[in-house]
């Protein structure tokens, strides 16, 4: 039946033998390159934790429409400095093991350029705690980042102070201050 709408049967064929090569040649790919996963966040809410923030700071909704807080300054969406937190379910993990979740998600990312990660671990108030400080290049801006990862219950939890670079010295102290106040509930 759909031969007849061709008005010579051999563009069927010469259709047939170009569909058939690419099915052919698309699956007989079997280099995969492989992606690694990061680890999927929830986002917090006011109601899960408590934090004293200074009072020249703000909460706003961050690019990503997520809960965080920065210098009132600082009054666009967009962050010169900021802090955030989130959470990660245990039970999503290969381990509920910390430093595992840590390697796993803390690795040098192939588009930041002059990408460097330092770690330790100490213990805070939220108990055994990796403190990872980043600094990085990316779309000729240089950042830095401070994470403090933490392990309670079924969550690990990254604690986020990051920003310009240049801007990142002014308000650190403050980020810690803040950290050593957060209270979950």
């Amino acid at each position: 039946m759909t031969i007849k709408y061709f008005k010579n049967k051999s563009y069927l064929g010469v259709i047939s033998i170009l569909a058939l090569s690419i099915v052919i040649g698309c699956a007989s790919s079997s280099k995969q390159v492989a992606i690694p996963e990061y680890s999927k966040y929830e986002a917090t809410y006011d109601s899960e934790f408590s934090i004293e923030i200074p009072d020249n700071w703000h909460s706003y909704k961050d690019i990503h429409n997520e809960q965080a807080y920065k210098p009132i300054i600082y009054d666009n969406r967009f962050k010169e400095v900021s802090v955030y937190l989130r959470k990660y379910q245990v039970k999503n993990e290969l381990s509920p093991d910390l430093e595992s979740f840590i390697e796993k998600n803390i690795r040098k990312v192939r588009f930041y350029q002059n990408h460097k990660i330092e770690k330790q671990k100490l213990q805070t108030n939220q108990g055994e705690t990796y403190i990872i400080e980043e600094s990085f290049k990316l779309n000729n801006i240089f950042y830095k980042k401070q994470q403090w990862i933490f392990k309670q219950d079924d969550y690990f939890y990254e604690f986020n102070y990051s920003g310009n670079a240049a801007l990142f010295s002014n308000h650190l102290d403050e980020a810690n201050a803040i950290f050593q106040t957060l209270k979950l509930k």
